[in-house]
């Protein structure tokens, strides 16, 4: 699957400082082999104060989230869940806040 998660100019795996600044990702492009089994996903966006957003979504689309940055939050992560199994199925690289 495809997971693409920016803050500002920084993608996942990098630090930036979270002032002021959108946490905008999507996830798509899932391998056939998972939609043959599965249909409905679930995106989590997760931060070191726990979830902090989560959305249902059907396996033929993409989902797009975006939202103001918490200055103070010291990271974020995108888990991604077969929504009907409750089954954690991937995970995104963070991105860390140089602030925190």
């Amino acid at each position: 699957m495809g997971v693409r998660m920016v803050i500002g100019d920084t993608r996942m795996g990098g630090t930036t400082s979270f002032a002021g600044q959108k946490v905008i990702f999507s996830v798509g492009d899932f391998h056939s082999y998972v939609t043959e089994k599965r249909t409905n996903f679930r995106a989590v966006l997760v931060s070191d104060k726990g979830t902090v957003s989560a959305q249902n979504f059907p396996a033929d689309e993409t989902m797009y989230f975006s939202m103001d940055a918490e200055a103070d939050a010291n990271y974020y992560y995108v888990e991604i869940y077969d929504a009907d199994e409750d089954l954690l199925i991937g995970l995104g690289n963070p991105i860390w806040n140089t602030a925190g």
